[in-house]
């Protein structure tokens, strides 16, 4: 072999965000190297409601280019 390819950035694993359909809340939970989006928009971690009956997206994105993300990273609640 006369290259290799290795990626150095720091591997982060988002966490899912909480649900809870009876209080028509969710938790973005705060984790390094990870930025919480909902529906495309920004959300820094914190408990927010919503409406009945409203469905979301959220996507998790690296928050810098030094890190990089594995595992799941998008998930979609109807509340």
């Amino acid at each position: 072999t006369i290259s290799w390819k290795y990626d150095f950035r720091t591997k982060a694993v988002p966490a899912k965000p909480s649900f809870s359909g009876k209080k028509n809340s969710y938790t973005i939970p705060k984790k390094q190297g990870v930025k919480y989006y909902v529906d495309g928009r920004y959300k820094p971690a914190g408990t927010y409601r919503t409406s009945n009956g409203k469905k979301l997206k959220f996507t998790a994105r690296a928050s810098s280019p030094s890190y990089r993300l594995s595992g799941t990273a998008s998930w979609t609640y109807r509340f």
